[in-house]
């Protein structure tokens, strides 16, 4: 059992890492120092003007709202820049905080030790640091969702809800979707449990609660689109979601790789596969089928880990990664619309031409051990089943493969 002390002095090593990776100017990422480079021009336009930056901002088609600059540029005016991005990092470093206080509502009376281990392992992301240390706004988003969560999870697990946590977990998501829009897609979730949980007035009530914080965003989408036609502000998006879902099933593969060698897995899946052969057998039916009238694009960049291994070699061992990866969640994941819905929204919350994995990282890991359901992570960390120095290895030697990749 690690002390309150120990754990302290960990958190503290690996946030001193984030320093030292500021210093050094990690770039594990890959895109993390163009994106800072790039949208630099939007913190000292802000700096000077508001209206200039929302122009500047709307001209230069940027993807995302512009609040993160506008705030960083006033900010900035008064502190400067080198203090943004030390604060940065303390900001940064208490999303693996915040992962580890909603881990410890997800799985009451385990040991918290596993649940510590598992919420530090958020230091080891590549697309983390390159974040924390590239004043990219993926960071600040993630941890007003991850906060987020920590009021779902009242919400969800608590017999007895308070109407206040429903309102602050949807006060925290809208302001993660004011910096990164697309969390914004996780309302059907949240609004799934809360309906269910509360009586019609007080759902009416998180609806207008909703439109009212979200009365900037519409003004500003009005100011965009302003004298343009409608797909020209949106000419980022693309409706192929058969390889959304592939790719998909490939990180699930990929980070849930290091949670599955020990003992424990054969035997729990030999259960649950005879449980679920009808699913299973209509996800084989559904591969088969993909495999036989669909193309995989030949992105030169993007895709993730198993798609740029499977490039070197033959693009179309991708499809065994991404179809054993969605067996294998179908297999770990319990059966409820809950689960489902999450799987679906992961699906097309990015409907990008060109996907990177660093659109979920680490928001895939903390969704799966927070928001999803399964029966067999509850085992795992009850029974003490994670081998921690090995999922340690695992992670640890991603972040140098990506360093060495990206340097």
């Amino acid at each position: 059992m690690l002390s309150l002390n120990k754990k302290i002095s960990i958190y503290l090593i690996l946030f001193s890492s984030l320093i030292f990776s500021y210093l050094l100017g990690e770039n594990s990422s890959g895109g993390s120092k163009h994106d800072y480079f790039a949208t630099q021009k939007y913190i000292e336009v802000f700096q000077i003007d508001f209206y200039s930056g929302f122009e500047l901002f709307r001209d230069s088609n940027e993807l995302h709202f512009p609040f993160f600059y506008l705030i960083i540029g006033n900010i900035s005016k008064i502190t400067g820049i080198t203090f943004i991005h030390y604060f940065y990092l303390i900001i940064s470093s208490l999303i693996p905080l915040a992962f580890y206080n909603a881990l410890k509502k997800k799985f009451l009376n385990i040991n918290n030790d596993s649940l510590f281990f598992l919420s530090i392992l958020i230091f080891f992301s590549p697309y983390f640091r390159s974040s924390a240390v590239w004043l990219t706004t993926d960071n600040l988003a993630l941890l007003f969702f991850v906060i987020s969560i920590n009021f779902f999870l009242k919400i969800e697990l608590e017999n007895k809800t308070f109407f206040k946590n429903s309102l602050l977990c949807f006060l925290f998501l809208v302001l993660s979707s004011y910096i990164r829009h697309y969390y914004a897609i996780f309302f059907f979730l949240y609004f799934y449990i809360s309906y269910n949980k509360f009586s019609l007035s007080k759902n009416l009530i998180i609806i207008i609660f909703n439109i009212i914080l979200s009365i900037p965003a519409l003004f500003y989408l009005n100011f965009i689109t302003k004298g343009k036609s409608f797909s020209e502000p949106f000419y980022f998006l693309s409706g192929d979601f058969i390889f959304n879902f592939l790719f998909l099933g490939s990180l699930f593969l990929f980070y849930l790789i290091p949670f599955l060698i020990n003992d424990f897995v054969p035997r729990y899946f030999k259960e649950r596969f005879s449980l679920k052969k009808n699913i299973i057998f209509l996800t084989i039916i559904l591969s088969v089928l993909i495999i036989s009238f669909y193309t995989l694009p030949n992105f030169e960049y993007g895709g993730g880990v198993f798609y740029k291994l499977s490039k070197i070699y033959y693009i179309n061992i991708f499809y065994f990664f991404s179809i054993l990866g969605c067996l294998i969640i179908l297999l770990l994941m319990d059966d409820s619309f809950k689960n489902y819905l999450i799987f679906l929204i992961l699906i097309i919350i990015f409907p990008l031409t060109i996907l990177f994995q660093k659109y979920y990282d680490p928001l895939l890991y903390i969704v799966l051990f927070t928001l999803m359901n399964s029966n067999f992570i509850t085992k795992l960390i009850f029974n003490n089943k994670i081998k921690i120095s090995f999922v340690a290895v695992y992670f640890l030697f991603f972040l140098i493969f990506s360093n060495i990749y990206y340097m």
